[in-house]
């Protein structure tokens, strides 16, 4: 006999039949199991509650006469359940991991300031993730596989019965937890399988419901000065079912709706203003719309909720910043509107960095003894397995609101030809925020902020080895991706702030590797006919660069550690076209200095609202 937890199971079932029976099958099969198993059975005819009395007599079944919908069955199950960790599967879905019990409770008892906590759905034909445990703050959950504290779900509206809930079900209580101040807590190693194929979302009746279901959550919680948006939200609704060919339900969605919200207005609770634009603001990155880049102004995963968020990984090396790096932490878990794991490789630090894994568990923490260099580590990312996105964050870097990584995914998503995303970099040498503008292409992405679409940075190659531990490398890759054809977009007004702390900072040696790797890139990448003209001018650009910083001894040693490196960059030659090395020049003109300089001083950023 298993080991019991003090958790509810609730499941809803509606003309399932027996079938249901695999899923509290697979629930009983793990270990530790669940204390209570609740099934709420829709509009029951009393036979199935027969049949589970014989086969499953520990499994508490309560029913509704008439059709509740998923949510009324979670409704009533919550309320009836005994413990105050509520688990919901659906009548087709179940744990995938046998100890899936046991990890719920230690995210519940870890993070008490979270109310749900979402699980990774696979569905049919899907490959699962792999099993990694961390957790980061969302802002939905996916109804086939959850968690709930059942003394927070009682103190909010709850889910309403509706027969096809689909819309409506998971965004009105993400919308209501949000709302009240609530965290949902997205656990990786968590893992639900859902044994569907969602063939079924193109029926007229759920595109119909689905119509109704978003003017519903309007009525419901919006309070009347947000009502134009959520017009503008269901014929968003709309415009995505045309898109998909989904006519027919359509006309008979929209000719429901006054009488959905008639027969709800006894349970219209709306929400505080500002409560429900933080939520959509936090769901809705949006991008400015341009007229000659292409781009929409759309979200990540808006419109189809089953289409599962790309992945994004952000890697932060450090050496020697414990004071300071908490700040590009904390930046990077409080981003909204997607999935992010955040890396940390301690590059060798003699300070209290290894102290902070533990203040930052939900960290993945690497250290490195001795030291590879922050290229290393970045190539070590790259190449990471089950990752879409790479965000590049210095220790001395971080965002300055929310939305930074998902409004670089989205034009991502929508571009496919665009590789990389620069963020606006502010630092103590350029404070001043400016009005986000709409993207625009450009050469060049700075290392201290940027993203990067990994399965096309893995064609052209990460970054090549270099003589110098710093710089050069995102002019070599940003030359690559051009020369393959692909585009690097910026973001104005997009900001990431550098504070270009002195702090494990070497200038000159800085400098010094900045020179070298410059003169072996150029090497590595000109034309033959036309490197007698670009390595001199190179190096005379560099030399009057550091004169003009009091830095000439930093250019000789440069130029002198490129002189030894010269025969192992000729040999390992290969040079892009020169269109791309023209269009690279064009394009990244005045966007960064050669070499980084002491800050002349140090501000502090602001936080800087829309």
């Amino acid at each position: 006999m298993s080991a019991t937890v003090p958790i509810t199971v609730g499941i809803p079932t509606y003309s399932r039949g027996e079938r249901v029976f695999q899923a509290i099958e697979r629930i009983l099969a793990c270990d530790p199991v669940p204390a209570e198993i609740i099934l709420h059975v829709d509009a029951s005819d009393a036979v199935l509650e027969q049949r589970l009395a014989q086969v499953f007599p520990s499994v508490k079944v309560i029913s509704s006469p008439h059709r509740v919908g998923p949510g009324g069955g979670r409704h009533r199950c919550l309320l009836a359940g005994r413990h105050e960790v509520f688990a919901s599967f659906d009548d087709d879905s179940w744990p995938v991991d046998d100890d899936y019990f046991a990890r719920l409770i230690k995210h519940v008892q870890d993070s008490p300031e979270a109310a749900c906590f979402a699980t990774v759905i696979s569905q049919r034909n899907e490959r699962m993730p792999p099993l990694r445990e961390t957790s980061e703050i969302v802002t939905d959950y996916t109804g086939c596989g959850y968690a709930l504290r059942a003394s927070v779900y009682r103190t909010l509206s709850g889910y309403v019965d509706r027969p096809d809930a689909y819309g409506l079900e998971e965004r009105d209580l993400s919308l209501q937890l949000h709302t009240s101040g609530h965290q949902i807590r997205f656990c990786n190693d968590l893992r639900v399988f859902h044994d569907t194929e969602l063939t079924h979302h193109s029926r007229p009746e759920i595109t119909t419901a689905t119509i109704q279901n978003a003017a519903l959550l309007t009525w419901l919680r919006y309070p009347i000065t947000l009502w134009i948006y959520g017009a503008l939200q269901v014929a968003n609704v709309i415009w995505f079912m045309a898109g998909q060919r989904r006519f027919a339900g359509i006309a008979s969605g929209l000719w429901g709706i006054p009488a959905s919200l008639w027969g709800f207005r006894h349970l219209r609770r709306p929400m505080p203003r500002l409560g429900i634009l933080s939520y959509l603001r936090s769901r809705q990155p949006r991008l400015p719309e341009s007229a000659d880049d292409g781009c929409e102004s759309t979200q990540l995963s808006d419109q189809n909720p089953q289409q599962k968020p790309p992945s994004v990984l952000v890697g932060i090396v450090t050496h020697n910043r414990a004071e300071i790096l908490p700040k590009a932490i904390e930046s990077a878990f409080a981003q909204k509107g997607c999935r992010v794991r955040v890396s940390v490789i301690d590059d060798c630090s003699t300070d209290a960095t290894p102290e902070l894994a533990q203040r930052y568990p939900e960290v993945e923490w690497i250290r490195w003894e001795p030291g590879r260099g922050y290229m290393a580590a970045r190539n070590q990312w790259m190449l990471t397995e089950g990752v879409d996105y790479f965000v590049s964050l210095d220790d001395d870097s971080w965002f300055l609101r929310e939305d930074e990584i998902a409004l670089a995914v989205s034009l991502m998503e929508r571009r496919p030809n665009v590789a990389a995303v620069a963020y606006d970099i502010l630092s103590p040498d350029r404070a001043e925020p400016v009005e986000r503008q709409p993207a625009q292409r450009t050469g060049i992405f700075i290392g201290c902020g940027h993203i990067l679409k990994l399965k096309t940075v893995r064609q052209v190659g990460v970054y090549d080895a270099v003589p110098g531990s710093y710089g050069g490398e995102e002019k070599d890759l940003c030359l690559r991706l051009i020369n393959a054809g692909h585009e690097i977009m910026a973001l104005p007004g997009v900001h990431v702030w550098h504070d270009k702390t002195s702090v494990a900072r070497d200038f000159a040696a800085q400098h010094r590797s900045v020179v070298c790797n410059d003169l072996v890139m150029t090497v590595r990448r000109t034309p033959a006919w036309l490197l007698p003209l670009f390595l001199p001018a190179r190096t005379w650009r560099h030399f009057i660069h550091a004169w003009r910083h009091g830095m000439t001894q930093a250019f000789l040693d440069g130029l002198s550690m490129f002189l030894q490196a010269l025969p192992a960059a000729l040999c390992s030659r290969k040079a892009v076209s020169a269109r791309a090395i023209l269009d690279y020049r064009k394009l990244s003109h005045g966007t960064r200095p050669l070499a980084p300089f002491p800050p002349l001083e140090t501000t502090e950023p602001c936080a800087h609202e829309d």
